[in-house]
């Protein structure tokens, strides 16, 4: 019987397979290696664009270059099969090292958890940046190379399996227990998925299991989108300060509250086991690390918030958070610039109303002028002649060498005595 091939690839032996995938060790003959032959079944119902989606993610998948990503070689269709030929992982699976920790009654020491995830949030990373989702993490295809070298593998199989993968996948990977709610929920994915899923795996090295376990893997989905993590304290006493804050932020319902990326998860994580300061709202700058002109434009800010009405933020409360130091030194520069166009406002208010009054001041003074002139000349029309007071009734005027003195007294008695 001639043994299966596909492509140039002779078929040694099955290594995994259930439901639509099934993965075999392959010889290339012509270059005389050893490779993995990944090869996905149709569905059973007409799906005309399953070709089409298999070959789109196996092009994305062979042009990515990165040496914690499985390499692909070749991909095609033999016999009404799609297969995709990859390089052959020969140092075990991640599931395999955690079942191994298991059946000594022991967990996976947290510094080598983090020796391994650097390199795979890198990866992820990497084929984040170039669109590549990859939609199915768990530690089953979490593989190493005969070195221990970590390397990620299975891209691209629930962009091309669509909704089955969540549970063609189980056999291979038990994917239920790591996969994000909106991937649960039949939602589109992002790196965010990827990252809740990164989430799933690292709790699981913490506790000894996936947050989630159940009696079916729909049972297991709907409590990925309906219920809370359980705190990884209630599973695994004295971990370090820290850990049980990350991962929670990792494993967020919510997208948007998850850590933007798979780096940015495992360096929070590496940073909590080493038992420093972490935040989950954000990545935490070390101590000191505050630039030193963040103080002077704080105490500027503070100084010049007033003016508009606002109130300076408070630079010691965000200086160990870079999303917030970096939100802080933004509002302080908003508040500065508002100030400045404050004083240009008021000082070219002042500038056009001394130029109005500028304007109308001569006609001013030659109205001033005027006024004191007509008030001059009437004044002086009003007033008596000197020397000669007004008679006043019921007087009497009498000659004082040269003056006239006035002298009160009855009508009746009225007489002059100045012979006037």
């Amino acid at each position: 019987m001639a043994a299966r091939a596909f492509g140039r690839s002779i078929v040694v032996r099955p290594l995994t397979g259930q439901g639509l995938v099934e993965v075999f060790e392959a010889r290339d003959p012509q270059l005389e290696r050893r490779v993995a032959v990944k090869v996905i079944h149709r569905p059973a119902f007409p799906d005309t664009e399953f070709d089409e989606r298999f070959r789109h993610e196996a092009r994305l998948i062979a042009a990515l270059r990165h040496s914690h990503i499985v390499q692909v070689y070749d991909f095609g269709v033999a016999d009404g099969l799609l297969y995709m030929v990859m390089e052959y992982l020969e140092g075990g699976t991640f599931a395999e090292r955690l079942a191994e920790h298991a059946a000594r009654g022991e967990r996976m020491a947290l510094p080598e958890a983090v020796h391994i995830f650097e390199p795979l949030a890198d990866a992820l990373d990497a084929a984040h940046g170039q669109g590549i989702v990859h939609g199915a993490l768990s530690p089953a295809n979490i593989l190493f190379t005969a070195r221990g070298q970590p390397v990620l593998t299975d891209f691209g199989s629930a962009q091309t399996l669509g909704q089955l993968s969540l549970t063609n996948l189980t056999g291979i990977g038990g994917a239920p227990a790591y996969v994000s709610p909106e991937q649960a929920s039949g939602k589109p994915l992002d790196a965010r998925s990827d990252v809740y899923s990164l989430g799933a795996i690292l709790y699981e090295v913490v506790t000894g299991s996936p947050p989630f376990v159940g009696d079916s893997p729909a049972g297991v989905m709907l409590q990925h989108v309906t219920e809370p993590a359980p705190s990884p304290e209630r599973s695994a006493a004295g971990l370090p300060q820290g850990v049980a804050g990350v991962l929670g932020r990792a494993l967020a319902k919510d997208p948007a509250a998850r850590y933007g990326s798979a780096r940015e998860l495992v360096r929070a994580f590496a940073a909590a086991v080493r038992g420093e300061p972490v935040s989950v709202q954000g990545e935490k700058l070390p101590t000191g690390e505050v630039p030193g002109w963040v103080k002077p434009l704080a105490g500027a800010a503070e100084l010049l918030a007033p003016l508009i009405g606002r109130q300076a933020p408070a630079v010691n409360e965000t200086a160990r958070d870079r999303r917030g130091l970096v939100a802080t030194i933004l509002g302080m520069l908003g508040i500065l610039l508002a100030a400045l166009q404050f004083a240009v406002a008021a000082l070219d208010l002042v500038t056009r109303s001394l130029a109005r009054v500028a304007m109308v001041l001569p006609y001013l003074i030659g109205i001033l002028l005027a006024a004191a002139a007509v008030l001059s000349v009437y004044w002086g029309w009003r007033a008596p002649a000197r020397g000669h007071p007004p008679d006043q009734p019921g007087a009497d005027r009498r000659c004082v060498g040269n003056l006239d003195v006035v002298q009160p007294r009855p009508p009746a008695q009225r007489h002059h005595y100045c012979g006037r």
